[in-house]
């Protein structure tokens, strides 16, 4: 592990200690060693910041480009080797993803591309399941719910538009983590697109199953 990510865990650490409650995860049983693509909701800002404290080996986020041009958190972010994905450019994004699961580390992608806000998922982009596809990488699908009593809003311009973005203040962060998901690349090449979109919507649909088990999680105490 690099000194760059040691130092964004210990951040993160210090953020959970401090701000919330607690990380509640069931399907622990289903995180395995080696390579993965972690896939799951984007619901709120914060919910990146709780894996690498429930995974052992780094990280290696796909994370908006923008994000990277903010002080000293964009050199982090760098220096912890994460990936920026510039707009119209995720084709070397995905490139420097495979480059990280072939040399045996893991990838973290949110499908959805942007916040949802917890107002339903977006439909999934097919990066996850083309890297799996191209790396026979296994994809591990979670499940993040945060109680709205935890989570304050923040508002902010971005590109001369009016955006928000929800963190979380103390409660419990509800993470649900999935099976495992194979995929396996089609022989026909003119069914390539059409393969990977159907599992993308498979990979959505099992995203969305475990959102609603992290809910019912979280309602025997809210």
């Amino acid at each position: 592990m690099g000194a760059g990510y040691q130092i964004i865990k210990s951040i993160l650490k210090v953020y959970v200690t401090l701000i919330v409650e607690d990380i509640r995860v069931s399907g622990l049983e289903n995180i395995f060693a080696g390579p993965k693509i972690i896939v799951a909701n984007h619901p709120n800002a914060t919910d990146a910041f709780m894996l690498p404290l429930i995974f052992p080996e780094t990280l290696h986020y796909l994370v908006q480009a923008s994000i990277f041009e903010v002080p000293f958190i964009g050199r982090l972010l760098a220096y912890a080797e994460q990936i920026p994905v510039i707009a119209g450019k995720g084709s070397q994004a995905l490139a420097l993803a495979r480059k990280k699961l072939i040399q045996g580390g893991s990838v973290v992608i949110f499908p959805e591309g942007r916040l949802n806000n917890d107002q339903g998922l977006h439909s999934g982009h097919i990066g996850a399941a083309k890297l799996a596809a191209q790396t026979d990488v296994p994809i591990l699908p979670l499940g993040f719910y945060v109680p709205p009593s935890a989570l304050r809003v923040f508002k902010r311009r971005i590109d001369n538009r009016a955006a928000s973005s929800r963190w979380q203040f103390g409660g419990s962060c509800f993470i649900r983590v999935g099976q495992p998901v194979q995929i396996r690349p089609t022989r026909q090449p003119s069914k390539h697109f059409e393969n990977l979109e159907y599992f993308t919507e498979q990979i959505m649909s099992k995203i969305g199953e475990l959102v609603y088990q992290a809910k019912q999680d979280a309602g025997d105490r809210y």
